[in-house]
């Protein structure tokens, strides 16, 4: 997928256009970045538990808004979204960056919202959050676990445990960069499952599991987060 293509799931998800100066901000190295940066990235926080408000009109009867908000509204869920809309690959590929950790991700998905608001207001910023949370159900992103599922797969077929080999593939900024290793010896795929490169060591070992999971036919997606909407269509 080339920049272009990365750049326009990215636009369209927020409703977007690049020529806008606080969308270029948003969007451009840390170092660039100011206190506007922060205040439209709480903006995005507070509107995100807001339209979950209006999505699921039964929250002020039932008094679940917490528990909707917990599992919708969390790290890890708007890390696998900005996977799923390609958001980590584009600015780490465009500024030549190391991986972005999870906050970072997180608080950019935040404050892209908050652009999003600025220019649309709020309708369209609950029609995002809608397509948001539709998107975290249909992919089960808050309950992800393909190295469970993978470690279960061996036990009902009676099969020794997998052996995740983590690999140290390369350091910036005094972080680790991870992959995974899983090696097939019992199922037939003839083949090593190597994950993506991840910050955290857990995640590589799901990638790897969810790479072998698709190889059997037992998951829809090759990657842990890395969805790909336009393979939808």
């Amino acid at each position: 997928m080339n920049d272009k293509e990365l750049l326009d799931i990215i636009k369209n998800s927020f409703r977007l256009d690049e020529n806008n100066e606080l969308y270029r901000m948003v969007l451009g190295p840390k170092s660039k970045r100011n206190e506007l940066f922060n205040t439209l990235s709480k903006i995005g926080e507070i509107l995100i538990d807001f339209s979950l408000l209006q999505k699921f009109d039964n929250l002020l009867d039932t008094g679940i808004l917490t528990t909707m908000s917990n599992k919708f509204h969390t790290k890890e869920c708007l890390v696998r979204l900005g996977y799923h809309i390609r958001l980590e690959r584009h600015i780490t590929k465009k500024w030549n960056l190391s991986l972005l950790t999870a906050r970072e991700i997180k608080e950019v998905i935040n404050a892209l919202l908050g652009v999003s608001y600025q220019i649309h207001g709020l309708l369209v910023v609950q029609e995002i959050v809608s397509e948001m949370v539709d998107a975290i159900e249909k992919y089960n992103l808050y309950e992800n676990n393909p190295k469970g599922m993978l470690m279960d797969l061996h036990t009902k077929n009676n099969y020794p445990t997998p052996t995740f080999k983590p690999l140290r593939v390369s350091s910036s900024d005094h972080k680790p960069v991870w992959k995974c290793v899983i090696k097939d010896d019992f199922f037939g795929t003839k083949k090593d499952h190597i994950s993506d490169p991840f910050l955290q060591q857990i995640e590589a070992e799901n990638d790897a599991s969810q790479k072998f999971l698709f190889a059997l036919g037992k998951v829809e997606c090759p990657s842990f987060i890395c969805f790909d909407k336009t393979k939808e269509k």
